[in-house]
Formats: structure tokens, C-alpha cells, sequence
């Protein structure tokens, strides 16, 4: 009986690292993706058609926001434990745009108070551990990461 116990601890935590989000790009691969194909990537947005976006294996998903585009890129973790690494596209460059959306779509509205750290702007959850980080790569381009 322990030993049929032990092997199926074993097996729990064997799904449990595989169904886990395993994957995370380096900022440095995402920045440099995102400066080598700026211009593809914008005619898929002008086009409306990411089918080519889907053929680069760093683009795991694209998610359409009434505001943005997220091009979600990999993370890492599970459950509480999670982070998240992509880029999103912005018709604007202001910064205070980017905040107010990204604001509205975390929060419900523009609460969310981000304060500069390295070369972006970062916003913590003061009771928690929660954080968004964003930068300008290029024009109407931004690097984030999400925290949870």
C-alpha cells in the first residue's frame, strides 16, 4: 500500500510540472524579435490577419484588446505563481495612454498608479505581490511582464 502511495505521489507531481507554463522567452529574444520584424508585424495588424505572426514559434498567442494588441510569449510558473513575458502593440506612443489602458484592463478603471523603474514603468500591488513591468522597444511597441 505505501509503495502504491509513493508511486502515485510521484505521478501527481510528474503532471503537475508538465501541465505547468514552462516556457520563458528572454527579454532580450522578445526586444530583438520585435525590432527584426516590426514591419511584418504591423501589416498583420493593418491586414488584420496574424497567420504569419502565428508562424514564429516566440508568438504563442495574440490576443485583440480594444485598446492594444497583446502578443503573449511564454512564461513560467503555475497558479499563484505565475509570470508572463510578451509585447504589445499600442497606435499610440504615449506613455500615459499605455498606463490609462493597460489600467483599465488590469483594474477596471485608471487606479493603477505605475512608477519608472530601469528603462519602463512598473506597477505593484501594494497588499500582494502582483506587478505588471512595461517598455518602449520601438515606436507603438512595448516589452512587459506580468507577475501574479
Amino acid at each position: 500500500m505505501k509503495k502504491r502511495n509513493i508511486v502515485l505521489c510521484v505521478f501527481i507531481v510528474i503532471c503537475l510540472t508538465i501541465s505547468g507554463c514552462n516556457y520563458k522567452p528572454s527579454k532580450e529574444s522578445i526586444i530583438n524579435f520585435v525590432i527584426g520584424n516590426q514591419d511584418v508585424i504591423t501589416k498583420c495588424i493593418e491586414q488584420n490577419d496574424f497567420s504569419v505572426c502565428y508562424t514564429y514559434p516566440i508568438i504563442k498567442r495574440i490576443i485583440t484588446h480594444s485598446d492594444y494588441i497583446e502578443f503573449y510569449c511564454g512564461g513560467t510558473g503555475m497558479g499563484g505563481q505565475t509570470s508572463y513575458y510578451g509585447f504589445f502593440f499600442f497606435a499610440s506612443n504615449n506613455v500615459v495612454h499605455v498606463m490609462n489602458a493597460l489600467s483599465n484592463y488590469y483594474k477596471g478603471d485608471d487606479s493603477l498608479v505605475f512608477e519608472e523603474e530601469g528603462k519602463g514603468y512598473i506597477w505593484k500591488q501594494s497588499n500582494g505581490d502582483n506587478s505588471l513591468y512595461f517598455e518602449k522597444i520601438v515606436d507603438k511597441f512595448f516589452y512587459y511582464e506580468q507577475h501574479y
